[in-house]
């Protein structure tokens, strides 16, 4: 069975969420809340994981149960947002396990 790439690629693509850029700043509080739970739920992970701080700033807090590329894609999400400040929690709770 021989399949053709640009078809293939083309598939592939069409599964990432695509988010819109938006200034972060012109947003209204209500707004800026409304926008983290869309890119939450087109990843498929609970609001919660998304949290606005003071400021321009936002923190990504994934569980540690969370599916790689599902983080992954709330992480693009948060990248379209410009002017955002993000901070990463929970990376210091995993730990380097010898096996």
């Amino acid at each position: 069975m021989r399949l053709h790439i640009p078809f293939l690629t083309a598939a592939l693509m069409g599964c990432a969420p695509t988010f819109e850029t938006r200034e972060w700043a012109s947003l209204p509080l209500a707004e800026r809340q409304k926008a983290l739970d869309a890119i939450s739920q087109q990843c498929g992970l609970p609001v919660d994981r998304l949290t606005i701080l003071e400021g321009h700033k936002v923190r990504v807090k994934p569980d540690a149960n969370d599916q790689y590329e599902a983080v992954d894609c709330l992480l693009s999400g948060v990248k379209s947002l410009r002017g955002i400040q993000l901070g990463f929690v929970g990376n210091e709770a995993f730990t380097n396990e010898v096996n």
